[in-house]
């Protein structure tokens, strides 16, 4: 009874106020039915940004497959809910997650600062000859600012070598 009151608050409230809190309840709870309802939220452009956001952010506690984040990442219509999502993916550790994250970082119809925020997330983690070749193909000063930073912060000896590269060549 509970789920089914928690449910019917976040489908038909429009005070965004009672839609968080149903969210923040729903998300607490580890229940395939609550999960479910979250999803629904999230996906809804009907809702106020800052709910969504929240229940995104509620969704990234969990453990979902990169096949979710990946299919909603190309649903979600504003810089705030992608970068979101970005954060989400980047809790994952596997190399379908890292890729993910690249292929956002290289793609030019992204926003700068989707690109750059993609970046800041896999800077540290993606291998060096992957960052900079991000670096060489990409025409975004942001990015290529975000992705000097990170190899500045590895302490891989290609790291540094490819930062000399930078510097003679940039």
């Amino acid at each position: 009874a509970a789920f089914a009151a928690l449910e019917e608050l976040l489908r038909s409230s429009t005070d965004e106020r009672v839609q968080r809190a149903a969210a923040d309840a729903m998300a607490r709870s580890d229940q395939p039915r609550a999960q479910t309802a979250i999803r629904a939220l999230v996906e809804r452009q009907d809702v106020a940004e800052r709910v969504r956001l929240a229940a995104l952010s509620a969704l990234a506690a969990k453990d979902l497959a990169p096949d979710y984040w990946r299919s909603l990442y190309g649903r979600l219509e504003s810089d705030e809910l992608r970068k979101a999502a970005i954060s989400a993916v980047a809790r994952s550790t596997t190399a379908e997650a890292q890729q993910f994250l690249l292929s956002i970082a290289r793609n030019p119809q992204e926003s700068q600062a989707v690109r750059s925020h993609a970046v800041s997330r896999i800077r540290g983690t993606a291998p060096i000859p992957e960052l900079y070749q991000l670096f060489q193909n990409t025409d975004s000063r942001a990015v290529r600012l975000s992705i000097v930073n990170g190899i500045i912060a590895r302490k891989e000896p290609e790291a540094t070598d490819r930062l000399i590269d930078i510097a003679k060549t940039s």
